[in-house]
This record gives C-alpha cells, structure tokens and sequence, in this order.
C-alpha cells in the first residue's frame, strides 16, 4: 500500500470517528429524552392522584392548563406563574425546563434544571431526573468531563435513574474519546437484569459502532472511577 493509500485510510478513519462522536454529541440525548418524559409525567399524574392536601386539585388544573398552550414560549411563561411549593414546585420547574429547550432558549432550562438538581430539599428521584435532564438539554451541553461527574453521582447513589444515567455517561466518554471507559459503561447495562430490550439494543449499537464486542461485563457495580484511556 502506498503513503498515499495509507494517508487516505487514516484520514477515512478520524472522519468516521468525528462523525461517530458528533452522533454521541447531538443525538445520545434523544435515547434518555422520551424515558424522562414518561417518568416525570408519571410523577406529576403520581403527585396529582395521591394528594389530599386542600388545593392539590386545583393545582393539577392550573398545570394542565399551562401544559395546554401550543407555543413554547407562552407554554414557559404560563408554568412560570404557577405557584407551587417543595415537589409541585419541581414538577412545574420540570414543565417549563421543557417548555424552553422548544422554545429557543436551553441555556435558561439548563440553568433551571442545574438549581433543580441541587436542591437540597427534593428526593433523590428528582434531583437524579434533574441529572439526567441537565446532562442533555440539546444546544447547551455542560462540559463533558462536568457530565461525567455528575452522571457518576447518580450511578453511585444506585438511583432508580441508574442504568439511564450509565447509559449517558457511556455516551460522554465516547466523546471525549475514553472508548474503554464506554464500553465498561455499555457492557455494564448489558449484565444488568433490570436493563430494557431497548436499552440493550442501543447500548450494544454503541458498542460495536466504536469497535467493541457487546458482551456483559463481569462487574458487581458500575465503575464510579473515569477511566482516561
């Protein structure tokens, strides 16, 4: 083979590499997206159904209402007004985070949904949501070794929001190139009894889309320390 021939794989190769991790970079936020919606809409309809408190019916109403407008920005502005206190409160923060990534503005739903994950009153259910949410509001991605920390928390306090979060941050270290690292993540979900056919599917995809074998990795928990290589 020539230099030439050679220069031309090379290349080939680091454009198919750039590509791979501009996927990770723009699109490994729609895999969690549609699973983080389900749950927090199965919080609030949780918070509507369960509560007796005096004005939780009126509550739900109001939300609704809002959650009714067609344009984002007026969708924002309405769940802005609402008036809620400690879980309503990051219900509605979850709504309007939402509300502003399709609204053109998801360096303000960053901000809001970074409060909303150190807030020191919520359960660790939201405050791992609120992770999850902040690690892929798409147009204002947190630094990516930022991401990685904050993921590893989650996956370190054995959320309900674990394998999501295991999930993502496989993704992180496939962008800044810690392959190793990806697929331990990876191979990790695919040991994990609890891990949908969905999530097998795209992690295993990942797996072999970075020059990997899918296999379950061997592992009793998810390795907390990030792995530079």
């Amino acid at each position: 083979m020539s230099n030439t021939d050679s220069f031309i794989d090379e290349v080939s190769e680091e454009v198919r590499r750039d590509q791979l991790y501009t996927y990770a970079r723009r699109y490994g936020w729609i895999a969690v997206v549609v699973v983080l919606g389900i749950v927090g809409g199965a919080a609030y309809n949780e918070y509507r159904e369960a509560s007796t408190r005096t004005g939780a019916e009126s509550f739900g109403l109001t939300l609704d209402e809002a959650r009714l407008q067609s344009d984002p920005e007026l969708r924002a502005e309405a769940f802005e007004t609402i008036e809620a206190d400690g879980d309503a409160a990051a219900l509605v923060d979850f709504a309007r985070a939402q509300a502003l990534v399709e609204a053109g503005e998801p360096a303000q739903a960053s901000a809001l949904l970074d409060d909303l994950r150190n807030a020191p009153d919520l359960p660790p259910l939201y405050t791992a949501l609120a992770t999850l949410k902040w690690a892929v509001v798409p147009g204002a991605l947190p630094p990516v070794e930022a991401r990685i920390d904050a993921l590893t928390a989650v996956i370190d306090e054995g959320s309900q929001m674990s394998l999501l979060a295991l999930e993502q941050r496989g993704l992180a270290h496939v962008e800044a190139g810690n392959i190793k690292s990806a697929h331990d993540d990876f191979r990790f979900i695919l040991g994990d009894p609890l891990a949908t056919a969905a999530l097998r599917d795209r992690v295993t995809q990942m797996i072999i889309a970075t020059g990997g074998t899918p296999g379950a990795a061997e592992l009793t928990t998810p390795q907390g320390q990030i792995d530079g290589n």
